[in-house]
């Protein structure tokens, strides 16, 4: 289990990187959506925030976000959207192998 301290304008969260169920990126500042429903933004690039996370589980699905493998549901291919256990639907860019690529990578990774 990894913690991280997320820094948002009045308050230090210490959250545990299992908790982040996707990241996304609103003009240098990142929207980080949380299991429990809460959601904090940070004035730091999405690019910059993902060092930080473990790429073993995080794969960036579009310029825009980064999705935590562990709460995808599923994949529509033909609308190009990655459906989350939240219910959340994130568009993906690139190929269909291209993604389950990541995600194999990630899945199989020591």
């Amino acid at each position: 289990m990894t913690k991280i301290v997320i820094h948002s304008q009045d308050h230090l969260h210490i959250i545990n990187t299992d908790d982040i169920i996707f990241c996304q990126s609103d003009n240098g500042y990142t929207d980080i959506n949380l299991a429990e429903g809460e959601k904090l933004t940070i004035s730091r690039s999405l690019s910059r925030f993902s060092d930080e996370l473990d790429e073993s589980k995080f794969i960036r699905a579009s310029q825009s976000y980064l999705i935590n493998i562990d709460y995808v549901k599923s994949i529509d291919k033909k609308k190009r959207i990655i459906r989350l256990f939240d219910g959340a639907k994130i568009p993906f860019t690139g190929t269909i192998k291209e993604l389950l690529g990541m995600i194999s990578r990630t899945v199989m990774s020591p």
